[in-house]
C-alpha cells in the first residue's frame, strides 16, 4: 500500500462542506531493525515467525495497536508480510473469544479464496496459543492498494464509479455463497470447502453471544436484550432510565412491524457478510477497483435483509445521519455525490440479482434500527432520540 499520510484528502463535514485533511498514516512508527526490539513478547513472536517461515525478519514497523498488534515485516528474501498478533490472554474467557476470532478469520479467508474471487489475503503461517505462549498470530499476505479512507476522495469520477461497481461485484459474490441457514459466526470445515455455524462474535464487546439463532426474530430479540443489559450498567437516574427504556421500546416496536411485513423466504435466506467493513478494511487500486477486503475477524451468517449493504463509506443515514453526529465525524464523499453513487450501486445490483436489490430496499430501515441497537457509544441514546424524532417527523 502507498503511504498517504502527507496527502491532503478531501472529506465532508456534517454541514456538507468539503475540508482537506491529512490521510491516516499507514503505520504508527517507522521501520526498525528487527534485532533492535526491546519488547520480550514481540521478540518471542518474531522468533516463532522466523521458525514458521524458515526466513529471517530483517525489519519491522507497527501499523496499529489495539485488540491486536499489526506489524509489517521485511524478510531476508526481500518479501514483506503482515503479522497480526493477539495480546496475551487475560483469562480463560478472553482466551476463548480471541481463539474463536482468530480461528474464524483464518477459516473464512481460506474458504473465500477457494470458493470466490473476492480479494482476501493468503495465509502463510498460523500460531495457536499454548500455556508457554499465551497468544495467537497469523502471518499473511501484504495486499496491494490504498485504504478507502486515504484514497477514495482522490479518485476521479470514473474511478469512483469503478470502485462502486467493484464493491457491488463482491457483495453479489457473498450473496451467492452457500452457507448454513442459521444466524451465527462460522468455522471452516471439510478442509476449508464448507462452513459450519458458531455463535457470533460481535464487533461490540458489550454484545456477548452464546447461541446460534434459527430466525430473524430470535436474533433481534437477543440484540434488544443485550442493549437493555448494557443500559443496566450505565449510571442513570430512574427518570433517565425510564426515558431510554421508552426509546428502546419504540425502536423495538418498529423492528417488529418491519419483520412482520418482510416474511418472504427470499428476505430471510442467510448469507455471509463482513461485519466490520469500514473505510480502513477496503483497499483500492489507483483505477478505483477494489484490491483487497481485509480484517475478517468479525463476520457472520445473517438473513439477507440484514446482510446486504450499499457502500458503507457513502452512508448518510442511521447512526451516520449528520444531524445526530458531532463535529468530529467526516464523510468520504459529498451528500449529493454519495446519493448518485448509491443510485448507481442499486441500479447495478438490480440488473444482476433482483433478490439482492429487493433485500436492499426492503431492509433499509431494519438495518438502521439494528445499527442503533448495537451502538454503545457514550451519546448513543441521545443520538437515537434525535434520529427517532427526525424520522417520525419525515413520515408525518
Amino acid at each position: 500500500m502507498s503511504d498517504s499520510k502527507h496527502a491532503l484528502v478531501p472529506y465532508w463535514d456534517r454541514e456538507g462542506v468539503m475540508v482537506r485533511l491529512e490521510g491516516v498514516p499507514e503505520s504508527i512508527e517507522g521501520w526498525v531493525q528487527a534485532d533492535l526490539h526491546v519488547d520480550s513478547h514481540q521478540g518471542n513472536v518474531l522468533s516463532i515467525v522466523e521458525s514458521c517461515l524458515d526466513q529471517t525478519i530483517v525489519a519491522i514497523r507497527t501499523r496499529a495497536v489495539g485488540l491486536n498488534t499489526i506489524l509489517d515485516a521485511r524478510l531476508s528474501d526481500g518479501a514483506q508480510v503482515i503479522l497480526r498478533v493477539s495480546r496475551p490472554f487475560k483469562d480463560d474467557r478472553d482466551k476463548e473469544r480471541k481463539m474463536q476470532r482468530s480461528t474464524g478469520e483464518i477459516g473464512i479467508m481460506r474458504f473465500l479464496r477457494r470458493v470466490s474471487t473476492i480479494p482476501v489475503p493468503d495465509i502463510y503461517a498460523v500460531h495457536s496459543a499454548s500455556e508457554a505462549e499465551p497468544f495467537n498470530f497469523i502471518v499473511m499476505q501484504l495486499m496491494p492498494g490504498t485504504t478507502l479512507m486515504n484514497g477514495f476522495g482522490l479518485l476521479h469520477t470514473d474511478a469512483k464509479e469503478r470502485c462502486i461497481l467493484s464493491y457491488a461485484d463482491i457483495c453479489l459474490q457473498l450473496f451467492d455463497i452457500e452457507v448454513p441457514q442459521v444466524i451465527g459466526g462460522t468455522l471452516s470445515v471439510d478442509d476449508g470447502n464448507s462452513l459450519t455455524a458458531l455463535p457470533i462474535i460481535h464487533v461490540q464487546a458489550t454484545v456477548v453471544c452464546h447461541e446460534i439463532f434459527s430466525s430473524l426474530e430470535e436474533y433481534t430479540t437477543f440484540l434488544f436484550k443485550s442493549k437493555r443489559q448494557w443500559l443496566d450498567l450505565q449510571a442513570l437516574s430512574i427518570d433517565e432510565r425510564a426515558r431510554q427504556d421508552s426509546l428502546l421500546s419504540l425502536l423495538e416496536a418498529q423492528a417488529v412491524s418491519i419483520m412482520q411485513s418482510t416474511s418472504s423466504p427470499s428476505l430471510r435466506r442467510c448469507v455471509l457478510c463482513h461485519d466490520d467493513l469500514n473505510e480502513q478494511n477496503i483497499l483500492i487500486h489507483p483505477d478505483g477497483n477494489i484490491s483487497a477486503v481485509i480484517d475478517w475477524e468479525y463476520h457472520s451468517i445473517k438473513p439477507v435483509i440484514l446482510a446486504v449493504s450499499s457502500p458503507p463509506w457513502l452512508k448518510y443515514d442511521g447512526t451516520l445521519s449528520p444531524y445526530t453526529t458531532n463535529g468530529q465525524t467526516f464523510w468520504l464523499e459529498s451528500p449529493a455525490e454519495s446519493a448518485r453513487l448509491n443510485a448507481l450501486f442499486e441500479e447495478y445490483v438490480k440488473s444482476r440479482n433482483v433478490q439482492y436489490f429487493e433485500a436492499l430496499t426492503a431492509g433499509r430501515k431494519l438495518r438502521e434500527i439494528v445499527e442503533w441497537v448495537n451502538d454503545c457509544e457514550q451519546r448513543a441514546m441521545e443520538r437515537l432520540e434525535l434520529w427517532l424524532d427526525y424520522t417520525e417527523g419525515a413520515q408525518d
